[in-house]
């Protein structure tokens, strides 16, 4: 008997739809199969599901564009990119809703690939401002140790 028949038995008729989304999507189960666990009928399985289906047709899809997002997410970036210097693309659509276009593909890429999306500059004067006194202290104690 699988994990998801030996759980608690669910109410007849009523459909658990994130448990159902992980059985069909994510476990590949039948229609049947999942209305055999929620005790209903394969077709409102599939009705209550449908919606889902628009989006996900194949949810190989969905692991492939996990596995791969930061690549993805750079080339809309780069797409973005060509679309803030292309004066025809511009005529269409206002600058600020590319640059906010492109911000968010940029931080979205770059929290996928594990980087911060911080002002980089406020970080790297405040790493030079600790480094700047740390080495002040540095030098005043070999000053202190010369003497």
């Amino acid at each position: 008997m699988d994990k998801e028949r030996s759980n608690a038995p669910v109410k007849k008729g009523k459909i658990d739809i994130r448990k159902a989304f992980n059985l069909k999507f994510v476990k590949g189960r039948t229609y049947q199969e999942i209305a055999d666990k929620f005790g209903c009928s394969p077709q409102s399985v599939h009705k209550a599901l449908s919606k889902f289906k628009v989006l996900i047709e194949d949810p190989k899809i969905i692991e492939t564009y996990r596995a791969n997002a930061g690549k993805v997410l750079n080339a809309v970036e780069f797409k973005l990119l060509e679309n803030l210097v292309e004066q025809n693309k511009l005529k269409s659509a206002s600058l600020n809703n590319v640059a906010y276009a492109f911000q968010q593909i940029h931080n979205a890429r770059r929290l996928e690939e594990g980087l911060s999306t911080g002002n980089l500059a406020i970080n790297v004067e405040k790493c030079l401002t600790q480094a700047h006194e740390k080495a002040q202290k540095m030098r005043k104690k070999l000053r202190d140790n010369e003497s």
